[in-house]
């Protein structure tokens, strides 16, 4: 069974799909991380650990999932219709919290989008990742909802760039993904830009916006390379 996770660990690394570059770094998704855990073991590796609970807290504004991989998972429904679990012998156990107000998507699907991070985290702590324990889609959500902290310095000073330092920047950029990574690393300019001038901001936005969505993705270029 550990030789068989170390090999998934490999093939999640290598593999050209499923992957989705954030800030310089590879994560793999969940998806691929389900589909290669169903595809590469069979039922005589995970016969001891193919029972998955999934338990779920929903409050006003988040929800919080507990995903957990046993040997054995006993669900029962009392007559006060709680719900009593029992457990044997926990293999690995992955956590969630969602934010209903981080997107448009939670507002409708937190508890499927913290549902399916449990499980994601659940398959990593038990070794099968690409290397980075947080998924794509744990990363992108946590960006989007302003939780992850650029600790980086930048090797500019953000504050006093100019929008014609800004494109001589922006026009280096070679994939989508390169954008998106300039984007983050000069939040700051744009703040301030923002706040001295908002058509000046917008004008800018359109142009990165444009020149973005004219540039293939990091896959897409990998592909043009190759051909």
């Amino acid at each position: 069974m550990a030789n068989k996770i170390s090999d998934l660990q490999k093939k999640l690394s290598q593999s050209d799909t499923g992957k989705a570059d954030i800030r310089g770094k590879e994560y793999s998704t969940v998806p691929l991380r389900v589909e290669l855990f169903r595809r590469e073991l069979d039922a005589g590796d995970i016969a001891n650990l193919t029972s998955i609970f999934t338990r779920v807290e929903m409050y006003e504004d988040r929800v919080v999932t507990r995903a957990y991989l046993a040997e054995e998972v006993d669900v029962i429904i009392n007559e006060e219709g709680q719900e009593i679990v029992q457990m044997k012998n926990v293999k690995s156990v992955g956590t969630s919290e969602e934010d209903r107000q981080a997107s448009m998507i939670n507002k409708t699907s937190a508890v499927e989008n913290s549902e399916t991070s449990a499980v994601g985290r659940m398959l990593a702590v038990l070794g099968v990742h690409g290397g980075v324990m947080a998924s794509a889609e744990e990363v992108d959500s946590a960006m989007k909802a302003q939780k992850v902290v650029e600790l980086r310095p930048s090797k500019k000073q953000t504050t006093n760039m100019t929008v014609e330092e800004f494109l001589k920047v922006l026009v280096k950029s070679k994939t989508k993904d390169d954008v998106n990574n300039l984007l983050i690393s000069e939040k700051v300019f744009f703040d301030k830009l923002k706040s001295e001038s908002e058509m000046d901001f917008l004008e800018l936005k359109k142009q990165v916006t444009d020149y973005r969505d004219a540039l293939p993705s990091k896959a897409e270029n990998k592909e043009n390379l190759n051909g």
